[in-house]
């Protein structure tokens, strides 16, 4: 088990999957054979006998009993193929918390009223491939007295433009949704020297 404060991957899945089967008309054993089993084929004996088939089947099962239990791990190797399992609101809920947990910036919330604004996401995009272009200094994996100013000045900018162009894009989510990120507030953030 895992001795963090913070929770791991395995436990967020394991911890939403019992939710759901609490409050479903699902099984341990469902999920384990109807669910899961058909989508860990690759796991699987090829061509089995009937009785390898039924081993394997039980192993699962076995093994599904004992990650919800919490007395072992579920494997990396099943995360997905788990997830999938699951009802979107179970794991849209355990995936915000995975993101979340390795610092990734949580799925904005459903926002009811807005005001439609233009998206400009192929703006964004644009800036991401200029500042790629330009990231010269980058390439040795070190910024130093080798690298051109020229160059160096450029990637500054192509960087503080994709920022700025990133800002305005969350500004008109927020207008177009008002949605303001569950991270970082888009109201209280601020890059003036850029804009």
């Amino acid at each position: 088990m895992n001795n963090n404060k913070f929770p791991n991957e395995s436990e967020i899945i394991v911890r939403h999957t019992q939710t759901w089967l609490l409050t479903s008309n699902e099984s341990v054993k469902s999920l384990a054979l109807d669910m899961l089993a058909p989508r860990l084929k690759k796991f699987a004996p090829e061509n089995p006998t009937v009785a390898e088939q039924d081993n394997w089947e039980a192993s699962v099962s076995r093994m599904v009993h004992r990650y919800l239990k919490g007395s072992h791990p579920m494997p990396l190797s099943w995360k997905w193929q788990w997830l999938d399992c699951l009802p979107k609101k179970y794991r849209d809920s355990a995936l915000k918390e995975i993101y979340a947990i390795h610092g990734f910036l949580d799925t904005l919330p459903e926002i009811e009223s807005g005001t439609a604004c233009d998206a400009s996401i192929n703006e964004v995009l644009e800036s991401v491939a200029s500042m790629v272009s330009t990231a010269e200094p980058a390439h040795d994996g070190k910024y130093d007295e080798k690298d051109s100013l020229e160059s160096s000045n450029q990637m500054i900018d192509s960087l503080l433009g994709l920022a700025a162009k990133c800002l305005d894009e969350a500004r008109k989510i927020n207008a177009g949704t008002g949605a303001v990120g569950t991270r970082h507030n888009i109201n209280n953030f601020s890059m003036s020297e850029v804009e």
